[in-house]
């Protein structure tokens, strides 16, 4: 039984908002969490009646990133697996697409949101990257996005060190494009970005964001799939499984090499 709960409304005319909720887990994703987003992804961007897409999580949290219990005993296929369907869904949405993370966006909640075009967050935003600390490399098209928007030294501690980006350095950076201070005022800041979107003509929006992202269109597949290749490879490795121990026993890894 799914312990997780997949809403879908329309706070606003020819807007359809995509949330989810997994109480008690921090919004941390599992296979079945990647399949309904993804398959919710690909309705919006076939149904005419949507112009703009808006992707959150309930609970005060985006995401936890993979759940830890599940990922032990992953066997990724790629690029099968949900969640290389959910990146590539999210890669190639042609219409606006809108993320308002708050509390924990780790991992892929981090990574997920470098594919959104706009970006509006909560104060308590933590944004946070720790592949290598898992054993695991950089996903989701965060070795290519991530350098081009902040620069190879920063890009380093983001994802070499996995170092946590808060707020104010997510919006003086350019990760976010708005921080709000409550719950309330994210929703409404929200609600005016995505109405102001839904009024534009459609296909000028569609044909515009193409073009600004004409530069990273292909680039951005073939990394995907160079992510996801070395990813999974990794995955079957001891040390993440050491660092999943560690991570339960509340204690420093012990990695071999």
């Amino acid at each position: 039984m799914n312990d997780f709960t997949l809403n879908i409304d329309s706070p606003v005319a020819a807007v359809r908002r995509i949330s989810w909720s997994r109480p008690g887990k921090h919004n941390a994703f599992t296979s079945e969490m990647y399949e309904a987003i993804c398959e919710a992804v690909l309705a919006a961007g076939t149904d005419s009646a949507v112009r703009v897409l808006w992707l959150t999580g309930e609970g005060g949290h985006f995401s936890a990133g993979n759940d830890l219990a599940e990922f032990a005993n992953a066997e990724l296929k790629f690029p099968d697996a949900p969640v290389f369907r959910l990146l590539k869904a999210v890669s190639t949405f042609t219409k606006p697409l809108v993320m308002t993370p708050s509390g924990s966006a780790i991992g892929i909640g981090t990574t997920l949101c470098l594919h959104a075009d706009f970006i509006y967050c909560q104060r308590d935003i933590r944004f946070q990257m720790p592949f290598v600390s898992l054993g695991l490399c950089p996903e989701g098209g965060s070795s290519l996005l991530i350098p081009r928007l902040v620069g190879q030294a920063r890009a380093m501690s983001w994802l070499l060190l996995g170092t946590p980006i808060l707020a104010d350095e997510a919006l003086a950076t350019g990760l976010v494009n708005a921080v709000s201070e409550t719950a309330e005022q994210l929703e409404q800041e929200t609600i005016a970005l995505v109405t102001r979107l839904a009024e534009l003509p459609t296909n000028a929006v569609i044909t515009a964001k193409r073009l600004i992202k004409s530069h990273i269109n292909v680039p951005m597949q073939a990394t995907l799939h160079t992510e996801g290749m070395h990813f999974t490879e990794l995955l079957t490795g001891s040390d993440v499984q050491e660092a999943i121990a560690a991570f339960r026993e509340k204690r420093k890894p012990r990695f071999n090499q």
